[in-house]
């Protein structure tokens, strides 16, 4: 049977018994496995969020020994560094998917003949789709970064102001009619 000194970075931890490998002495599998009659590999947590999210392990069937303080230290940095690895690759595929998300959603805006428009809780126009060319006779470009209320028709912006409210603070989907001035 092969033991791990689990190191969780208050101490030495426990040691725990693995079922027996098939490690041939020279380390490869199926030869006879090879007794030991101590520790012999040393376990560090890959932690995630504050949660144990899987191990680094490093074992030497071969020789049973005492790993010492420098070596438990040296696996728990190769286990953070690990962590920070599993972190990078989830944020990579997290903007892969985003970007993909955008695509989409870029493909549906700008093919449609209606006006499309993502707007700030405020009410600033972060996107526009380029049918506002035609309904408002201007380029997306120029709308982007302005409050919706500035291209509202005057005697409709009191209307757009409370609605655009509403919307921000939590309330449900509202239907906002309004004229625009071009």
């Amino acid at each position: 049977e092969i033991r791990i000194d689990q190191e969780d970075g208050d101490g030495p931890g426990d040691r725990t018994a693995l079922p027996p490998c098939s490690a041939s002495p020279s380390g490869h599998p199926g030869g006879p496995v090879v007794p030991s009659a101590g520790p012999v590999g040393l376990a560090a947590p890959i932690r995630r969020d504050g949660k144990a999210a899987g191990m680094l392990i490093v074992a030497d069937p071969q020789v049973s020994r005492v790993w010492q303080t420098d070596e438990r230290m040296f696996l728990q940095a190769a286990a953070d560094l690990a962590a920070m690895a599993l972190a990078e690759e989830a944020l990579s595929r997290q903007c892969r998917s985003l970007r993909d998300c955008e695509i989409r959603y870029h493909l549906l805006a700008d093919g449609t003949s209606d006006l499309v428009a993502l707007h700030a809780a405020d009410g600033t126009i972060l996107f526009v789709s380029p049918s506002c060319r035609g309904m408002v006779g201007r380029p997306p470009e120029s709308l982007i970064g302005s409050p919706l209320t500035a291209w509202a028709h005057p005697s409709d912006t009191w209307r757009l102001q409370d609605a655009l409210r509403d919307i921000a603070a939590g309330g449900p989907p509202a239907t906002l009619e309004h004229r625009l001035q071009r």
